[in-house]
């Protein structure tokens, strides 16, 4: 499906076109989508479409100003109605009190009638930490003006067949943030996430001992010994074939992880491991940990060029400690990235302080959060924290000289 909205005075007209999945989209668009990031590429969202994740589908609008593609705008929708989708906000981990509050913060947030479609809106991604909304091919500054219309444009074709309830816009980096003003203005609040763990990779790092070299002598001690508990492991590459006859093995790796969430608004298995691996072949890398033949973890991690992406990992947390499951992952995440000749990791937003570690830092990105409901958007406000959490200590593993 399609549909477009002009706006013409004597010096502006734009155009947006608004397409529900990637087959009803003409070559020419998505050709410009694959001159742009991986994780914003044909291939990445067919792996997105295929996976079925539960209430999930997406918008994909390119804006045209003056006949001229500008920008294209990535949208993820989550039906709050889906029966598949259930409990969104989970506390269980953390107190019986706030498993009970738990309850009602869903029904008044998120709590929709089951015979009617009640939408959350995403610009951006929910499953990826960073700038994966918005890519502006022509390099204007009217994509980043026009973000708010071409919501407005999503939101009254959604309303169509339900109800848009709230509107969530993700991530941009703090210090260059280019919309924040005018999203502001518009009744947007500004919704406060803990920032992103990136780490940088020094050019002169070629192999992995190389970034060993530049440990202090304290965190090389923790490597040695983390190595030393990992030592009865075995460590291999999975191909698709692999990864298919391990699925339940993996799913059950990823829901221990996953669990760990007090919030859950994706939920997907190894169908979207397994798209992953089909639809991006060389650039994603899934690794299996075997303790006597029992898968105890994985990672995948995905080379985009401008950056690695320490993506998904699954955990046994029996063997967690015993084996130092979680830092070695970090560490091979280390290791592939330095192999892939990448010039940076991006860690994702959990174990802040493990990341720092391993030499992560903490990168501020801002997101907005709207409820379509005046009354609670006002209230709302009130309750969303105006500053990350910070029950966390930073950790510099390296030398004096970094």
């Amino acid at each position: 499906m399609t549909s477009s909205k002009t706006n013409s005075n004597k010096t502006v007209h734009l155009k947006f076109l608004i397409y529900n999945d990637l087959n009803s989209i003409p070559d020419n668009l998505k050709s410009e989508l694959n001159l742009g990031s991986l994780l914003m590429s044909e291939n990445y969202f067919k792996s997105l479409e295929a996976s079925s994740i539960p209430g999930m589908s997406f918008r994909y609008v390119f804006l045209h100003h003056d006949n001229e593609l500008k920008g294209f705008y990535y949208f993820q929708i989550i039906n709050l109605a889906a029966k598949e989708l259930g409990k969104i906000i989970h506390l269980d981990p953390y107190s019986k009190t706030l498993n009970h509050f738990s309850g009602v913060i869903n029904a008044i947030l998120f709590g929709a009638p089951k015979d009617k479609p009640h939408y959350l809106l995403i610009a951006g991604n929910m499953i990826m930490s960073g700038e994966f909304g918005i890519y502006n091919i022509g390099k204007d500054e009217i994509v980043f003006s026009q973000l708010n219309d071409a919501i407005k444009e999503v939101t009254k074709a959604l309303e169509k067949e339900g109800k848009v309830v709230t509107t969530i816009i993700k991530d941009f980096r703090n210090e260059t943030d280019q919309v924040k003003k005018s999203l502001l203005a518009k009744s947007y609040s500004l919704l406060v996430m803990d920032p992103v763990m990136k780490m940088d990779l020094h050019e002169d790092w070629k192999i992995f001992n190389d970034y060993l070299e530049v440990l202090s002598a304290k965190y090389r001690l923790r490597y040695n010994n983390a190595r030393k508990k990992i030592e009865s492991v075995t460590i291999k590459d999975l191909s698709f074939e692999e990864i298919l006859s391990q699925k339940n093995s993996i799913d059950l790796l990823y829901k221990a992880v996953q669990n760990k969430s007090p919030i859950q608004l994706v939920k997907f298995d190894c169908n979207y491991l397994l798209e992953l691996s089909q639809k991006l072949g060389d650039n994603l890398k899934f690794r299996g940990y075997y303790l006597d033949e029992k898968m105890i973890a994985f990672l995948c991690g995905i080379n985009t060029k401008d950056q690695y992406e320490a993506h998904h990992i699954g955990i046994d947390y029996q063997y967690n400690r015993s084996h130092a499951l979680y830092l070695n992952i970090l560490y091979e995440f280390i290791g592939l990235a330095i192999e892939a000749k990448s010039k940076n990791i991006s860690f994702g937003r959990t174990a802040m302080e493990m990341k720092t570690t391993v030499g992560a830092l903490p990168v501020s990105y801002n997101a907005f959060i709207k409820l379509n409901n005046y009354m609670l958007n006002c209230l709302v406000r009130n309750f969303l924290p105006s500053e990350a959490s910070n029950n966390w200590t930073a950790r510099n593993p390296f030398k004096d000289f970094k």
